[in-house]
């Protein structure tokens, strides 16, 4: 799981920290080009050693930029 929580955005992209696990100690970010809908990290988190906390902050990226509404924070949880 993760917990995220949006740290801009204007009419170009939108980047969010995305804690995984919800440990404040291991952060990371991402962003999203939002006219290419191109995902990309900003800054790696030091447990995402495969990027699969990355991943699913990518596949919410995507779901905001298709819907038009960035949510200020949330969680994302999987099983």
């Amino acid at each position: 799981m993760i917990r995220f929580s949006l740290d801009s955005i204007d009419d170009r992209t939108a980047v969010y920290t995305f804690l995984p696990e919800n440990d404040a100690s291991v952060p990371g970010k991402a962003m999203i080009d939002r006219e290419s809908g191109e995902v990309s990290v900003v800054e790696e988190s030091s447990a995402d050693f495969n990027h699969v906390y990355a991943g699913h902050m990518f596949s919410k990226l995507r779901e905001f930029n298709e819907s038009g509404r960035f949510e200020e924070s949330g969680y994302a949880i999987w099983w």
